[in-house]
């Protein structure tokens, strides 16, 4: 990323072809590709992230209420700096997650519409994510 443009890059593990997902892989991107943190689905990996002081985001997928009541557990757990919850198009889980986490909310996954920005921001998430550049600029 240029200096100066605002931006942090946040490495999501998982996604990594090539790379392991194991404290070696946390410490290579902390020490040579110096990332600005860690996305990850995996709440043991927010320990290591955190020794090499980097941020956390703990990426959860709401695919039904038992994965949601032990995605809290894991967020009890690992203590993220932040939580991503995908798929973002469920106002009212959105809610639910707004109200018994701490940490910054994120939603992401599916969001395709400026209007579906909007709902999320309102019911309580904290940030968007989008890969639409034309959607970067929505407001609430």
């Amino acid at each position: 990323m240029p200096a100066g443009s605002g931006k942090q890059v946040f490495v999501h593990v998982e996604m990594i072809g090539g790379i392991g997902r194991d404290a070696a892989a946390i410490q290579y991107l902390a020490e040579s590709v110096k990332a600005d943190g860690v996305i990850t689905t995996k709440s043991n990996a927010i320990a290591t992230v955190r020794q090499y002081g980097l941020p956390s985001i703990q990426r959860i997928f709401a695919i039904d209420s038992a994965a949601i009541e032990t995605a809290l557990r894991m967020i009890q757990t690992s203590k993220p700096d932040e939580v991503e919850l995908m798929p973002g198009l469920m106002p009212r889980v959105i809610r639910e997650m707004r109200q018994r986490i701490k940490q910054p909310l994120i939603v992401g996954g599916l969001v395709r519409h400026a209007e579906e920005i909007r709902t999320a921001l309102h019911n309580g998430a904290d940030y968007v994510s989008i890969g639409d550049a034309s959607l970067w600029r929505t407001r609430n």
